[in-house]
């Protein structure tokens, strides 16, 4: 469990990254508050966003992810690292996100760009806490949900080369990533016996252990 005495909100998190739309969802790991960010040209929440981000790194919040070292916290930490970010246009915000987004999939049997140390949010990953990044072990959220009989197991609707043109299919990406946030908070509630053990190692030897 996070220590809520220094910290109060905490998001399950995940980010859908396409040629032309970039979407985050954020779930509070307790209540159904939830917050949705979208990068395209008919609608462009950047301003939003980093407020968002900057609200998480000030008040030591942290995100809940699956498999988020390796891409969703890439990704946080490489706009969070680009000073103009919010001055460039839409097309290259995107164009900025989509290119780091591949460019971390190429990366996926290397250390990470940003190693969890110096990570500006501090992160969650029930991937790891289950190991599930173990040749032995390695599974999918999609694996994971039908094994936690998940109600709504969804593959991604448009491939992520896809240019989107329309509200409702950026709605239907939406609904996609809000269904893995929830299915991600569903894992981590099944995870906490791990993470609590990890806590109490972590606060009685000083060992960075969560994940």
């Amino acid at each position: 469990m996070v220590d809520t005495q220094v910290v109060q909100n905490h998001y399950v998190m995940d980010f859908e990254t396409m040629v032309n739309l970039f979407c985050a969802v954020f779930i509070h790991y307790k209540t159904d508050e939830k917050k949705v960010f979208i990068i395209h040209d008919l609608k462009d929440d950047t301003e939003e966003f980093l407020e968002f981000l900057d609200h998480n790194k000030r008040f030591h919040e942290w995100h809940i992810s699956f498999n988020g070292l390796h891409f969703d916290s890439q990704i946080t930490e490489a706009i969070l690292k680009k000073k103009d970010f919010i001055n460039i246009s839409t097309k290259e915000r995107l164009t900025f996100i989509y290119a780091t987004s591949q460019a971390i999939i190429k990366r996926v049997e290397q250390w990470p760009e940003y190693p969890e140390w110096k990570l500006s949010i501090k992160q969650i990953d029930v991937f790891k806490i289950n190991h599930w990044d173990n040749a032995n072990k390695r599974s999918s959220l999609k694996w994971i949900e039908c094994m936690i009989d998940w109600d709504n197991v969804q593959e991604m609707p448009i491939h992520h080369t896809t240019e989107v043109h329309s509200w409702e299919d950026i709605n239907m990406i939406v609904d996609y990533c809000i269904n893995d946030v929830l299915s991600t908070k569903k894992v981590y509630n099944l995870s906490r016996p791990l993470l609590e053990v990890r806590m109490s190692v972590k606060k009685k030897y000083n060992l960075p252990c969560i994940n």
